[in-house]
């Protein structure tokens, strides 16, 4: 397991104790950099966009077939107001 994964777990298991639930994307958590939190929404992980588009390409996809992928499995899809974020950095 790796250092990010034991990372979201403790905050998963945190989570759990005050009745929210963390929503992980399972084979990305090399991807999360972070969480969103605010007084007013649920906690929420946060992907870098790009590097989930480069996990996807690992399986064998093309860029665009891995952000058409991408695009419309994940980010395209609500599942709650725990959904994770994708972040995309400014060049």
């Amino acid at each position: 397991m790796s250092t990010k994964q034991k990372q979201i777990d403790e905050l998963a298991d945190e989570l759990v104790e005050s009745d929210e639930l963390l929503m992980q994307m399972d084979g990305y958590s090399e991807a999360c950099i972070g969480v969103v939190s605010s007084q007013f929404e649920p906690t929420r992980l946060v992907y870098d966009r790009e590097k989930v588009i480069e996990l996807i390409m690992q399986d064998g996809c093309s860029r665009v077939e891995a952000e058409e992928f991408h695009w419309y499995n994940q980010a395209g899809a609500y599942m709650g107001e725990n959904t994770p974020l994708f972040f995309d950095k400014f060049d």
